[in-house]
């Protein structure tokens, strides 16, 4: 289970379709993961795929998520809530109607959190919080299905170069913040899933920052977080 290559039929759920058609083995289903309507559909479509696909092991991974960046009043109260609805109702959601075929092929889930999910964030708020509940919720889900024959991993990838930083209208990563390859990141979440491990920080520097993190006293996390993430603030916008 190292690389996508691996899987015989790759379905996707997102309202963009990928530039990959990985010679014919990807199935793409449109759908805003905001709408719980076209979540809905877009699910009974993938049960069906599973049906129709050849035997073989189910992996779930859940990783569409988006970050609002700035001060919580600065920021549009409606694209904080469609946030926790993509980042947090969308992933319990499909869990939970992909369960039945996640038990008859002995499946496993690969949750993507955040190293932000291991301290408060100031500027990513909302956007921290919802990975705080990803990691904590796949860990309890863990424990849940330990008997089930599926297992659940959580990857907790720390700054990677995707356009997540453009989308949440941060700036770019300032001197001394290592931006990972999201190849890599991914190859790491499915080396983790194939161990049955259940969590995954990739780079030995997010290791140590989110170790250190949850074990600073509370005073003292949210004005540490502060100072960090306010160096991403973009000099072209206004937060």
């Amino acid at each position: 289970m190292g690389t996508v290559e691996s899987f015989r039929v790759v379905c996707n759920l997102s309202r963009r379709e990928p530039n990959d058609s990985l010679d014919g083995r990807l199935r793409h289903h449109p759908c805003d993961l905001a709408d719980a309507g076209a979540l809905a559909a877009a699910a009974e479509a993938v049960r069906r795929d599973v049906a129709s696909a050849p035997p073989g092991k189910l992996l779930v991974i859940l990783n569409s998520g988006f970050g609002a960046y700035g001060r919580f009043p600065d920021i549009d109260g409606g694209k904080q809530t469609r946030l926790l609805d993509v980042n947090v109702r969308s992933v319990v959601d499909l869990t939970a109607r992909l369960m039945g075929p996640l038990r008859e092929r002995e499946g496993a889930v690969l949750l993507v959190a955040s190293t932000a999910a291991w301290q408060p964030t100031p500027w990513l708020a909302t956007y921290g919080a919802s990975k705080a509940f990803v990691l904590q919720w796949g860990l309890a889900l863990r424990e849940d299905l330990r008997g089930a024959g599926i297992g659940v991993t959580v990857l907790c990838p720390g700054p990677t170069r995707t356009d997540f930083f453009s989308a949440a209208q941060m700036g770019d990563a300032p001197p001394g913040v290592g931006m990972a390859d999201a190849g890599a990141v991914a190859r790491l979440g499915l080396r983790g899933v194939a161990r049955n491990r259940a969590v995954v920080v990739p780079g030995v520097l997010n290791k140590v920052s989110s170790a250190l993190a949850c074990r600073l006293p509370r005073r003292w996390q949210g004005p540490v977080a502060d100072f960090i993430l306010k160096r991403f603030r973009n000099p072209s916008s206004n937060v």
